[in-house]
């Protein structure tokens, strides 16, 4: 089975690709700049809980089960667009991936700059970031909206923009110096790529992350997350270790193509032990 290709135009929460409507509400003028309601650590928080429960890929309702919300629910469409358009995950009718750029956000050893790539996607954020680099921001709230609204923000949106623009922006690091400029966090590279990052295609650091061990450099991101995931030892409930093999046999089977001849799926259980070994 061949991996699964990233970046689907479509998405879950049936939001245009140039707007994101906000649950609930009637028609209204739309947005013509794409930015998120919800802001960069509730973007995350999806890509976190569809870890945690062994999804690389999964339809919206074992989403919501895992985050503990209604699929019908607007808290859950909120989040889950705003990870849309943070870039962590792909959407199509019924269907939500994990992204590589959500691997590499949920890897300790690429989060700081993972984090900023991520606000650097949101197509609002990466506007004034390339228009007031190195310069103060509009004083706020009322110059700031302006701009959002010159960028293309509906005149109702802009405070909700704003809003979750601060947060997600303190989030990623950029007010680490102050709230009134953006800044890179400091260690990362100056020179942003010219168009917003979508992943690591190039794999996980060599150095582990949860599990400290080495993995190779070139091994697939999806079975590096894993590997960096494993502890290096002490207690791993049974549970826990389920979890993690079967997002293990899921990746491989994104990863890697079986024999021509091979069906099935590898199913992975805990059997109580017999009699004799108790």
């Amino acid at each position: 089975m061949k991996r699964r290709a990233t970046r689907m135009n479509t998405d879950v929460t049936a939001d245009k690709p140039d707007t994101d409507a906000q649950p609930g509400k009637g028609a209204r003028l739309q947005s013509s700049v794409q930015f998120p309601y919800g802001d960069l650590e509730s973007a995350v928080e999806v890509a976190t809980a569809m870890f945690h429960h062994g999804y690389n890929e999964c339809a919206p309702d074992q989403l919501a089960a895992a985050m503990n919300l209604q699929s019908s629910g607007g808290n859950f469409r909120q989040r889950v667009s705003a990870a849309r358009i943070f870039g962590l995950v792909d959407t199509s009718p019924g269907r939500i991936a994990l992204t590589d750029l959500a691997y590499r956000v949920l890897d300790q050893n690429q989060k700081k700059k993972a984090l900023v790539d991520a606000f650097l996607s949101v197509e609002l954020y990466r506007k004034l970031y390339d228009d007031f680099r190195s310069k103060p921001l509009p004083p706020r709230p009322a110059a700031l909206e302006r701009t959002f609204e010159q960028y293309g923000v509906s005149p109702k949106q802009t405070d909700k923009a704003r809003q979750a623009f601060d947060r997600s922006a303190k989030q990623a690091g950029f007010f680490n110096h102050g709230n009134d400029r953006l800044v890179i966090p400091g260690g990362l590279e100056t020179q942003v790529p010219s168009e917003p990052a979508g992943g690591n295609k190039g794999g996980s650091s060599a150095a582990g992350g949860a599990g400290g061990g080495n993995v190779p450099p070139d091994l697939d991101p999806l079975i590096s997350a894993l590997l960096q995931k494993m502890p290096t030892g002490g207690n791993w409930p049974l549970s826990e270790r389920v979890k993690w093999l079967r997002a293990l046999a899921m990746n491989l089977s994104f990863v890697y193509e079986a024999g021509d001849q091979e069906t099935g799926e590898i199913r992975v259980s805990v059997e109580p032990d017999s009699p004799s070994k108790q």
